[in-house]
């Protein structure tokens, strides 16, 4: 299977969602309360963010131009599975020590150590809170049920006419937003509040996020037919790019910040999803300044390791915070703890992908991927370019 292009502007893009979600995360729960607000308190749409370019991307890597899927499922699995897995295990085990300490209860404890590894979790409402094992991994368990899906919904989607993958769009996100709105609209109506399980299901269930997952792969399989389609794609394309992108993010930003009169156990990820997007779309084809500068060199490198730093950051703060806590004497919300945790987790996850994630990428695709992908495999392990 030939490897297509990569939209490099989207791969720097990362960066941005890894460190909302960092952020989000620091103000929320590791040094709260610091009294940033505003988009910092709505930084886990980099999740959906992430989601949603989840599935644009494979639709734009495994869909040959006639709408089959390229390359083998089982190859597919085994690279999905050698990407995620590895660093995904290191930041369990890093995260193994807090964990122990934030008094579980021994169910807790069994319930956590035999669904985090299977990537299980975020089908068991009571693992998943703030003090479960690497919080952030629930979003792995996702994304494993989107990659065990992706191969049906791509055969699903890629052989429609845009007219249908715009209605799909448009139908993914409805559907996002109407079953929670339903639910506790529902609840409210019978004077039963919304539970704290209830909310996690809400917000955490596999089933529940997997039209965020759909609408980036139909969003994918439009922006591949651009040319074919070009209704779809003229009004944009006579558009100045970069002006168009600061409209897209400035509506991104005041759709994220502005008070809703909508409860809190909406996602949010329903109303900012459209303009995210879009978002994508105009960044994927590489055209203008503000793609160029997402696709600058430091930019890449620094969204090629944006997945190690999210998987990572959560166990990274816990060391960093009771290192410099004891050598240093910084509070938790001390401005140069932040420094020095921002500096540990960008070089502990540089050096995962250098050192870690790579090699084992390549061993275990060459090791459990069919004879063909296997040689093709060796092949990049010795070519210069990789």
């Amino acid at each position: 299977m030939s490897t297509k292009a990569e939209l490099r502007a989207l791969t720097g893009l990362r960066v941005v969602a890894a460190l909302a979600v960092v952020l989000y995360h620091y103000a929320a729960f590791f040094a709260a309360p610091v009294g940033w607000g505003g988009l910092v308190e709505r930084g886990a749409i980099g999740v959906d963010f992430f989601f949603l370019l989840s599935g644009f991307i494979l639709a734009y890597t495994y869909t040959r131009d006639d709408g089959s899927f390229r390359g083998t499922y089982r190859a597919f699995w085994v690279a999905r599975i050698a990407r995620i897995y590895p660093i995904y295990i290191v930041g369990l085990a890093l995260d193994l020590a807090p964990f122990l300490g934030r008094h579980h209860g021994v169910k807790g404890d069994i319930a956590s150590g035999l669904l985090h590894p299977l990537l299980l979790q975020s089908w068991v409402p009571f693992v998943i809170d703030a003090k479960s094992l690497n919080p952030p991994s629930w979003s792995l368990s996702c994304e494993a049920f989107f990659y065990l899906l992706f191969p049906a919904l791509l055969l699903a989607l890629a052989p429609l006419p845009w007219r249908w993958l715009v209605g799909m769009l448009a139908l993914c996100w409805g559907v996002f937003a109407f079953i929670p709105l339903t639910a506790i609209t529902l609840a409210e109506h019978h004077g039963h509040p919304v539970l704290w399980w209830q909310d996690y299901i809400l917000e955490y269930n596999p089933t529940l996020r997997l039209p965020e997952f759909a609408a980036g792969i139909a969003l994918g399989t439009l922006w591949m037919r651009r040319k074919v389609y070009a209704p779809v794609w003229a009004p944009l394309r006579n558009l100045p790019r970069d002006a168009l992108v600061l409209i897209v993010v400035a509506a991104l930003c005041v759709l994220a910040t502005i008070p809703v009169m909508l409860p809190l156990a909406f996602p949010l990820g329903a109303i900012v999803g459209p303009p995210m997007g879009l978002l994508i779309v105009l960044l994927a084809s590489g055209r203008g300044q503000i793609a160029w500068f997402f696709a600058t060199r430091p930019l890449v490198w620094l969204g090629e390791i944006s997945y190690g730093v999210y998987i990572l950051h959560w166990p990274i703060w816990w060391w960093t915070a009771h290192s410099a806590g004891r050598i240093l004497h910084l509070s938790a919300s001390s401005p140069l703890l932040l420094a020095v945790y921002l500096l540990a987790l960008v070089v502990t996850a540089g050096a995962s992908y250098r050192w870690l994630e790579t090699p084992a990428r390549h061993a275990i695709r060459a090791r459990w991927s069919e004879p063909q992908a296997r040689a093709r495999e060796a092949r990049s392990m010795v070519a210069p370019s990789g």
